[in-house]
């Protein structure tokens, strides 16, 4: 073979070389942005269930806040503790809100 045969050669490797490399860094940035798409859809996905949930919450501790109010107090001791409860509701209630961004209307 000669000299000028083997730098031939030489040259082809070194480009089917670097065509390899770049289609392997190709496929490794596909398999990356799927990683990355698929943990996206999964955080949406939490999200999702976790508003579930907060609503859920909030929707129960409204419930609960509205029965509270409707109980007759019948003696003082009574008044003192539903008036307590009432507002421990009322900040749970509040509380809430702001976590979630809300303005309580």
């Amino acid at each position: 073979m000669s000299e000028e045969e083997k730098l031939q050669l030489e040259n082809e490797c070194l480009l089917k070389y670097s065509k390899a490399q770049m289609i392997q860094k190709y496929i490794d940035e596909l398999e990356e942005n799927c990683t990355l798409s698929d943990l996206w859809c999964k955080s949406q996905e939490e999200n999702k269930r976790l508003n579930n949930i907060i609503n859920e919450l909030e929707k129960w501790l409204e419930e609960q806040h509205q029965f509270i109010i409707e109980i007759p107090a019948f003696t003082k001791e009574i008044a003192v503790e539903h008036k307590t409860m009432e507002i421990c509701y009322e900040n749970i209630l509040d509380k809430l809100q702001e976590l979630k961004g809300e303005d309580k209307e």
